[in-house]
């Protein structure tokens, strides 16, 4: 799990980053497309609404979900959320106090 600050600056809006990352078998292409649809699965058992639920929330906080991934090298689910308000800095915790 890594986290960052967007940079408006650099011409994204403000906000953090969260990213889960796993060593896994990947997915494929075809897979991968579809995992945010509701009750899409490839697995024997599970309902399929795991990251289609994801997918709500990030959409009512204003934020994105993505996932990278290819076969072989494992997944990325990177989770954006904008800052309330534009705001710049939040006050929180910073990268480094999420590191320790």
């Amino acid at each position: 799990i890594a986290s960052r600050r967007c940079d408006p600056a650099e011409g994204g809006a403000p906000g953090v980053w969260i990213d889960v990352i796993d060593n896994g078998c990947g997915m494929e292409e075809t897979v991968r497309c579809k995992a945010f649809e509701p009750f899409f699965t490839d697995k024997r058992q599970g309902t399929g609404l795991g990251l289609a639920i994801v997918q709500g929330i990030m959409r009512g906080h204003r934020g994105r979900a993505l996932i990278e991934s290819k076969p072989g090298q494992g997944t990325a689910l990177r989770l954006f959320f904008p800052d309330p308000d534009g705001r710049e800095s939040g006050g929180g915790q910073t990268d480094d106090d999420a590191n320790d």
